[in-house]
């Protein structure tokens, strides 16, 4: 009964709601239309807490999307996998800077803030693809936070199921897979030999800061590139 009761109060919000009445009954409708009846003197407070996804068992799991505690000072939880990717070493999609969708062409003439400025820093806006892709508290990582994860990690060259893929192993014993994946512009069409994935921040008009791997121990934060040019993002959960 009392696990009952918890799927029946779990939603998006926090709060203690304590039943102090007496000799009365509390009816919940579930959604099939049946009822169930608890009297108020077997219950002493009802929790609303954030829903848990139902593919969780671990509880690693946001938004139905799995993040890796790296054990990070600022507590950030990170993707496992890039936005459009079902597995760790999957490239997934390209996105130009602010674009929040992927297109067939990368350039100045398809960017649609060529010359705009959207702000400083657009993680969680409505540029942010990482936010609008899979919403809740999952957003671009500004490069300060990229540059943490990087540090805190031990990096490696590893190719899984032929895909050279950067992993990185944090001083708590968990590890975060990035895999190679280039850039896309008209001249480039996805040389997946490094890793360039966006960060939060511009960089100006014309450019935004991004994490550039070469090499376990080439790796450059805030290294900025063309705002127009098609790269990956590995999103973050700020808990």
């Amino acid at each position: 009964m009392l696990n009952t009761m918890k799927l029946l109060v779990s939603f998006v919000a926090t709060m203690i709601v304590t039943i102090s009445a007496m000799g009365q009954t509390m009816t919940l409708k579930m959604k099939s239309g049946s009822y169930v009846t608890y009297s108020t003197e077997e219950v002493e407070e009802v929790t609303f807490a954030e829903k848990l996804d139902e593919s969780n068992p671990s509880g690693n799991y946001y938004n139905g999307h799995e993040y890796v505690d790296l054990g990070l000072p600022s507590g950030k939880l990170w993707a496992t996998c890039n936005i459009g990717a079902t597995s760790p070493e999957m490239i997934g999609d390209y996105f130009a800077w602010g674009e929040t969708n992927t297109k067939e062409e990368y350039s100045k003439d398809t960017y649609n803030h060529y010359g705009k400025n959207i702000g400083e820093n657009i993680s969680g806006t409505e540029y942010d693809a990482a936010h609008v892709q899979w919403g809740g508290e999952w957003c671009m990582p500004t490069y300060s936070e990229f540059s943490e994860m990087t540090a805190k990690c031990t990096w490696k060259v590893s190719f899984i199921n032929g895909n050279k893929c950067f992993v990185g192993t944090a001083p708590n014993g968990n590890s975060i897979t990035i895999p190679a994946c280039g850039w896309i512009n008209v001249y480039n069409n996805n040389s997946a030999e490094d890793g360039a994935y966006w960060c939060s921040n511009s960089s100006g008009t014309y450019s935004a800061s991004m994490v550039w791997l070469i090499d376990p121990t080439g790796i450059y934060c805030s290294h900025p590139n063309r705002k127009e040019l098609g790269q990956c993002i590995r999103a973050i959960y700020r808990k």
